[in-house]
């Protein structure tokens, strides 16, 4: 039988590829997460002492802590959906159903955790996820470890020049072709999938500007065109712009990519590579938070976790074990 829900979708849009799109989110997450392990390690207590590390040198302690509930609220929610992360990866031989759904725990664990940091850092940003995306890459950016403090800076019209400034001078690595473990090679997909991100924002900025019949504009030829394209543009574009780029593509035009199809699929690596970035996130927020706040109320949160989480002696062990170090 023909692929029928694919052919109607052709039917109103021919430019989906679905090969190529499965093939840039399997191979953007895992080029995450690699990158995540190599440098900081594979479990939750090598990643926290990392990042604790990396925030002694970068950042103080506030001298003002702002309300308890603003941090540790949504510290709490990366946790569980963290876990949720964690808990499809944990399935023997899980169906691929379980990847959308895995996705959208993923991003809310990485959300979540950028709130928390936010609220720990004496930031304050409003509840729309594009509000985080800008505070994120423009006010929280500079602190963060590698791969988090990817960026890409628009220099002239259109043109943005990505970045990992842990690792300057990396080329970028085609998203559709093979995954290698070799960090050229996951250093490189994150490039390129950063810049692609950048691209995809020009484009819905332009589109929204042409859209607009009451700027009467048809194209950018004109310089007045072209400066309130560029009076949009955003300066910056970081990890949570890709994050929610990713979410989206998982959410709405490739969703059926994961989950449809003749051809078999191993859904292991996937909702691997996404639990363990959800596990840094959440690491890396605990960090800073603990920087910024004190180990007296972070040591706080932990008794309480340990008494009030439920299922928490079904954790993951070194969860469990970051929590009875705190």
């Amino acid at each position: 039988m023909p692929h029928w829900l694919y052919q109607n979708v052709l039917a109103i849009d021919d430019e989906r590829a679905p090969q190529f799109a499965l093939q840039s989110t399997q191979n953007w997450i895992r080029a995450l997460r690699f990158e995540i392990d190599a440098e900081h390690g594979t479990d939750l207590v090598a990643q926290f002492s990392s990042c604790s590390r990396i925030f002694s040198a970068r950042t103080q302690a506030l001298s003002v802590a702002p309300p308890l509930a603003e941090v540790f609220e949504p510290l709490f929610g990366s946790l569980n959906y963290m876990l949720s992360a964690g808990t499809f990866a944990d399935q023997p031989q899980a169906p691929s159903w379980c990847q959308p759904t895995a996705v959208i725990a993923w991003y809310y664990a990485t959300y979540m955790a950028s709130r928390a940091m936010f609220a720990a850092s004496g930031l304050q940003v409003g509840d729309k996820h594009a509000a985080a995306e800008r505070s994120f890459v423009s006010n929280l950016r500079q602190v963060l470890p590698h791969p988090l403090n990817m960026v890409a800076r628009r220099t002239t019209g259109e043109k943005y020049e990505s970045a990992l400034p842990s690792y300057p001078g990396v080329a970028s690595f085609d998203l559709t072709k093979a995954f290698q473990p070799v960090r050229a090679v996951s250093q490189g997909m994150l490039l390129q999938y950063l810049t692609g991100t950048a691209s995809y924002h020009t484009g819905r900025t332009k589109e929204r500007i042409l859209a607009d019949n009451r700027l009467g504009f048809t194209d950018f030829r004109t310089q007045a065109a072209r400066s309130l394209r560029d009076s949009r543009l955003a300066a910056e574009i970081g990890l949570m712009h890709c994050a929610y780029r990713y979410r989206g593509k998982a959410n709405y035009r490739d969703a059926i990519y994961l989950t449809y199809g003749s051809r078999p699929q191993d859904a292991t690596q996937l909702l691997s590579d996404l639990a363990g970035a959800a596990r840094f996130a959440f690491a890396c927020a605990l960090a800073l938070v603990h920087r910024r706040l004190g180990a007296g109320v972070v040591g706080q949160f932990a008794r309480d976790l340990e008494q009030h989480l439920r299922d928490f002696g079904n954790a993951p062990p070194d969860l469990q074990n970051l929590v009875r170090q705190l």
